[in-house]
């Protein structure tokens, strides 16, 4: 086929009565001195972009986004979209530019003290530091912050203590804040679509704060692969790491007294037996009453 062919020719020089749009990504702009943008994916689209216009006029055929992505791609030396996509994601981790932060924290369990923002995280300062620059509301972008450990390691108790402290500092109430629209709290991302959601919200200029059950260094990883089943994401959620603002709290409690933590464990398991004895109590019943016509 000819579209192959000619691809690269036609991507490198204007086109008459086309427009070039994302200028920063152009390419053969008459009167400018043209460098090779590094590829990405920001860069990779709008080229499939002009070249599917290109096609349509200068070839007359006309082909889908999908095709022209495919185009792109093997113009790039890549058998398709998708290799194309798997090596621009590992050559940005290969140079940490996509890398999200990730901190891990000790949080001492002091009796019945109910924990803040600040007895969390002032032993932690360059975690703090982290966590108040990506919530900032003043730069006008999304951030996803989450926050992992294993079952009984406090982690919905520092997230309810992040949104309280996101509220103080608008000078709000910590029951409002959960509702607006630029504030989220996901209390355990558990399914793929939840991790769409919550990453999709964080591009989109949304502040969120995530729980998730995860070993240290796994916590962003586990969201990934969650992505990954669902079938969309892992580009928004690479987005928003080369730009830091995603970031990872892994945390582990720290018992003053073990014995506190012995029967919060029995507690669980209680809680968990009764769910459990609940659920299979209520088996379907089959009517002993005939059927009526």
């Amino acid at each position: 086929m000819q579209v192959c062919v000619q691809v690269r020719a036609i991507t490198q020089q204007p086109l008459p009565g086309i427009e070039n749009e994302d200028s920063d990504c152009a390419i053969g702009v008459p009167g400018s001195t043209w460098e090779q943008a590094p590829m990405t994916i920001d860069t990779l689209k709008p080229r499939a972009k002009r070249l599917r216009a290109a096609v349509a006029q200068m070839l007359k055929v006309s082909i889908t986004h999908s095709q022209a992505l495919e185009l792109v791609a093997k113009e790039e030396n890549y058998p398709n979209w998708d290799a194309a996509c798997a090596s621009v994601r590992h050559q940005l981790k290969k140079s940490g530019s996509s890398v999200a932060k990730e901190h891990s924290i000790q949080v001492t369990v002091q009796g019945a003290q109910e924990p803040t923002f600040s007895s969390i995280f002032d032993g932690n300062q360059n975690v703090a530091t982290d966590l108040i620059r990506v919530l900032d509301m003043s730069c006008g972008r999304g951030a996803l912050v989450v926050i992992a450990g294993f079952g009984i390691e406090g982690k919905t108790t520092t997230a309810n203590a992040v949104m309280e402290w996101l509220a103080a500092a608008n000078h709000q109430h910590a029951s409002d804040i959960k509702g607006q629209a630029n504030y989220r709290l996901f209390d355990e991302i558990r399914d793929e679509a939840t991790a769409f959601q919550a990453v999709a919200l964080a591009e989109a200029g949304v502040k969120v704060v995530a729980t998730i059950h995860a070993k240290q260094g796994y916590g962003l990883e586990r969201v990934r692969s969650y992505l990954r089943s669902y079938g969309a994401g892992e580009m928004l959620l690479d987005r928003l790491s080369a730009n830091g603002l995603a970031l990872t709290i892994h945390q582990e409690l720290v018992w003053s007294d073990p014995s506190v933590r012995n029967q919060l464990v029995q507690q669980r398991r209680d809680e968990l037996a009764t769910i459990l004895k609940s659920i299979l109590r209520h088996e379907p019943v089959i009517a002993n009453n005939p059927t009526t016509p």
